[in-house]
């Protein structure tokens, strides 16, 4: 019994000793070395320093042709806003008879984001038909006169320069049908068309393709107005 005491003594010996040759020294230092303190700095050797310094430069450059980059669409942007390829046409709308119809167009086109400029224009209207007879000595004047009561014509007027009017018409067919009793009564009357002179409204606008479309809407909306192409100022 003795003697198996003895021999496991010698093997728990010999097994420690090949334990700790196995160790290197470094492992027995780092052992018994204290931990290092959150505040201390790694050292770094001088081809780790040299990555660093390598991969900062790199950064720096990325940064600088990302600096200039937007320096160049900045300016662009400045010299040439967004939209100033787009093509634009001058247009006006109109005609407009009643300024307050036109005020309620140029308030519909401000809220489609379109800016449009008041013009006023003066057009001559034909009104309808004139039969007369043209100017004359007054002594015929009055004989012509004398002649139309007798056959109970009252229907006349001496205007300017001794102008005879026989009458105003709106329609070509009533106007035709005094013409020809004046000619049956041994008269020589002119039909001509009557004209006056009225102000009308026109909205003038720049446009793009897509503001003309919004126009084109408008227009086909009232079939009193219309769209013309004014030269650009």
């Amino acid at each position: 019994m003795r003697h198996i005491v003895y021999l496991l003594l010698v093997a728990n010996i010999v097994y420690l000793a090949w334990n700790m040759s196995q160790l290197s020294p470094g492992d027995e230092v780092a052992r018994s070395l204290p931990p290092l303190p959150a505040t201390a700095t790694r050292l770094v050797t001088l081809q780790e320093g040299e990555e660093v310094e390598e991969g900062e430069k790199k950064q720096d450059e990325e940064n600088q042709e990302v600096t200039v980059e937007v320096s160049v669409i900045e300016e662009l942007t400045q010299e040439q806003p967004p939209g100033v390829g787009v093509t634009l046409s001058c247009q006006t709308l109109g005609p407009f008879l009643a300024v307050e119809k036109m005020q309620l167009v140029e308030k519909r086109l401000a809220e489609l984001g379109l800016e449009a400029t008041q013009r006023t224009t003066e057009v001559r209207q034909q009104m309808g038909y004139w039969v007369y007879l043209p100017a004359m000595e007054r002594e015929k004047v009055l004989q012509i006169i004398k002649h139309l009561d007798e056959n109970s014509d009252k229907d006349y007027f001496i205007g300017k320069g001794n102008v005879l009017s026989l009458g105003a018409f709106k329609g070509l067919p009533r106007a035709n049908i005094r013409l020809e009793g004046a000619r049956k009564l041994g008269l020589n009357p002119l039909l001509e068309p009557r004209y006056s002179t009225i102000n009308t409204q026109w909205l003038d606008l720049q446009v793009d393709p897509v503001g003309l479309d919004a126009l084109s809407e408008i227009a086909e909306q009232d079939p009193d107005l219309q769209i013309e192409t004014l030269a650009c100022p």
